[in-house]
This record gives C-alpha cells, sequence and structure tokens, in this order.
C-alpha cells in the first residue's frame, strides 16, 4: 500500500485551499435561496470535517479510505464543486 507522506499531506491542503474559492462563487446562490444562518451552519460542518476527512483518507487502510473518499466526494457535490469531487 502507498504511505503517504508530508508532501502528499500539502498536495492535499493545498487543493483543499483552492477550492475554498470555488465553494464561495456557489454559495452565494445557496445564502440567497436558504438564508445566511442555515447556509453558514452547513457550510461549517463540511469545512469541520475535512481535515478528519483527509486524515482518514491519508491514513488508513483501503477499503476505509475509499469509503471517506467517496463521503468527502459526495459532500463536496453538494456544494458543486465538481473538480473537487473529480479527484
Amino acid at each position: 500500500m502507498y504511505q503517504y507522506d508530508q508532501y502528499d499531506r500539502q498536495v492535499v491542503q493545498d487543493r483543499v485551499l483552492q477550492f475554498s474559492g470555488q465553494m464561495a462563487r456557489y454559495l452565494r446562490g445557496d445564502i440567497a435561496d436558504l438564508g445566511s444562518q442555515p447556509t453558514t451552519l452547513i457550510v461549517q460542518e463540511f469545512l469541520n470535517g475535512l481535515p478528519g476527512a483527509v486524515e482518514t483518507i491519508l491514513s488508513t487502510p483501503a477499503e476505509a479510505q475509499r469509503k471517506a473518499a467517496h463521503k468527502l466526494k459526495g459532500a463536496a457535490s453538494n456544494f458543486q464543486l465538481e473538480q473537487f469531487s473529480a479527484v
């Protein structure tokens, strides 16, 4: 099994930062539809879960990695983060 190193972790962190701006652009429509408070809570929940999901993907056996990646990609697609979901 591939062993992730600090370089891999940095690549993942860089990608998360890269997609933060994309998320903000798409959220403008959600804020208009749902209001700012519900949208904020949903986004906070997604962002709070990112570090744990990334850590699971980087440090667990293959099946757990697959499940964590699937869950994260599904959550990202809810925010229309197509590029993030395609990774």
